[in-house]
């Protein structure tokens, strides 16, 4: 991505900080993040802070060149997203971030899936190594396939009946 040319992130509803790794895109002749709710300080360096201000309109809570709301002296934004729980790093820790980011799975779908793998080998391991249940699901799929077969013919001759009595005679 160093050799990105043009990058339009406009309209996307993003939100919190511009990762500070962005100041290594080096061949950039368009940026536009502009109707998002990005928050905290534009990062310095290269060419972030070249773009004008129609780049970064419509994030109101971003502050630093080449905007006019500047950021207080300690490079904190003066504005804080409650939404975002970034703390302040050191540029080797974002970086390392960002490398690493997208890589977490979620604890839910770890134990949904270790649920769902117990419940399938507990069914079907239990009917491959006990011969008696194997044979007692395979009748009862047996009789509830036949008690539905039963059902439809039976419910279909009396709708047939009721409506072959209810036709005037010719």
């Amino acid at each position: 991505m160093r050799n990105l040319e043009v990058l339009d992130l406009s309209r996307n509803q993003l939100s919190c900080v511009i990762p500070t790794s962005m100041v290594n895109l080096n061949f950039l002749e368009l940026f536009d993040i502009s109707y998002n709710t990005l928050s905290g300080e534009i990062p310095q360096g290269n060419q972030l802070d070249t773009f004008g201000n129609d780049s970064y309109q419509g994030n109101p809570r971003l502050c630093g060149l080449p905007l006019s709301q500047r950021c207080l002296e300690n490079r904190n934004c003066s504005f804080k997203d409650a939404n975002c729980s970034h703390h302040e790093k050191h540029e080797s820790d974002s970086n390392h971030e960002d490398k690493g980011m997208g890589m977490e799975i979620n604890s839910f779908y770890i134990s949904m899936a270790m649920g769902f793998s117990t419940g399938f080998w507990v069914f079907w391991g239990s009917l491959i190594f006990i011969a008696s249940w194997r044979h007692a699901y395979f009748r009862f799929l047996s009789n509830t396939n036949d008690w539905i077969y039963v059902t439809v013919v039976v419910t279909f001759n009396k709708l047939r009946r009721k409506l072959h009595t209810q036709q005037p005679p010719m």
